[in-house]
């Protein structure tokens, strides 16, 4: 093994240990309800039958393609809620 990759940045950490300052691991930290959100836009994107239709079209634009534009904003949106609950958690844990 090369001297590269022992300092690569892209090397997965170890994990925390007792000396954790935040008394906790990182499997714990990820625990919250709030991450069920990451799944919504991925369930919508799979649910094409549903979306699968011309009307009602929106500005002359089928259905099919102005409710895939409109699921960007929803994943965009659940990721920012997931994004800064788990921010808030670990700033309360230390």
């Amino acid at each position: 093994m090369s001297d590269l990759s022992k300092s690569s940045p892209l090397r997965d950490p170890s994990p925390p240990g007792p000396d954790d300052p935040a008394g906790r691991s990182r499997a714990d930290s990820d625990k919250t309800p709030l991450n069920w959100l990451l799944l919504v836009p991925i369930v919508i994107c799979l649910a094409v039958p549903f979306f699968n239709r011309n009307d009602p079209e929106l500005f002359g634009m089928p259905f099919f393609y102005w409710f895939q534009l409109l699921i960007i904003p929803i994943g965009v949106t659940c990721t920012v809620i997931v994004y800064r609950a788990h921010k808030r958690n670990q700033e309360r844990g230390r």
